[in-house]
């Protein structure tokens, strides 16, 4: 494998230009600050609600959603991917409600 690369003159490192990119991916060590926290979001008010089809797993009002937050960047953890409920309504074959 090492001699497909023996005629470059340069190394290509296109997935490693800005620092976020190069921390995530230097060493095969899994560190807290490399975790991204899924949350899932619900529309207005009220103490969270469980996701029967997962365990464990609650959907949060924007209100609980930046106490969780706070709580997981105080844990270390400084990514979060957000997760919307969609009502039936608006769900379509293509998903155009998430666009």
């Amino acid at each position: 494998m090492a001699e497909d690369f023996k005629d470059l003159t340069r190394r290509p490192r296109r997935l490693r230009r800005n620092a976020p990119t190069r921390a995530v991916l230097q060493e095969t060590h899994v560190r807290v600050e490399d975790l991204i926290y899924p949350l899932f979001v619900k529309d207005g008010k009220g103490d969270p609600k469980p996701v029967h089809s997962m365990p464990g797993v609650v959907r949060y009002t924007i209100e609980g959603l930046v106490t969780e937050c706070c709580e997981a960047a105080a844990a270390g953890i400084h990514a979060v991917a957000l997760f919307p409920v969609t009502p039936p309504e608006k769900k379509d074959g293509a998903g155009s409600e998430a666009l």
